[in-house]
Formats: C-alpha cells, structure tokens, sequence
C-alpha cells in the first residue's frame, strides 16, 4: 500500500507492506474511527504515535481487538 500525504510544507510518500489480516485489521479500525479509507487512517496513526507519550493508542488497538 502506498500512502501519500502533502502538507504546505512537505510532501511524503510512505510504503507500508502489510499482509491480508493487518490490512483487515487497519480497515477494522479506520471505520470504527470514522476513516473512510486505510490511508487517511494510517498517516494520522503515525502523528498521533509519533506526539503520544502515553498509551491511548495501545487502548484503541485493544478495544479493536477485543471486537
């Protein structure tokens, strides 16, 4: 999967290589955060685990899980 992101500043191309359950599980996860696609989801993972210093994205992962 390749995800682009562009800002005002920079613009990143990421390469994610994820297997048919990690794909699924990202989609899980996207839709029950409101994301319409995996894309949108993963980059504002990546900000949000790059600025968290606690463990509300651990939480999201479990509670997704746990589904």
């Amino acid at each position: 999967m390749s995800v682009n992101s562009e800002t005002d500043e920079t613009k990143t191309d990421i390469m994610l290589y994820l297997d048919e359950d990690e794909y699924e599980l990202a989609e899980k996860m996207a839709k029950k955060l409101g994301f319409e696609a995996v894309s949108e989801f993963i980059i504002h993972v990546m900000k949000y685990y790059l600025d968290s210093t606690d463990d509300k994205w651990e939480q999201i992962y479990q509670n997704t899980c746990e589904d």
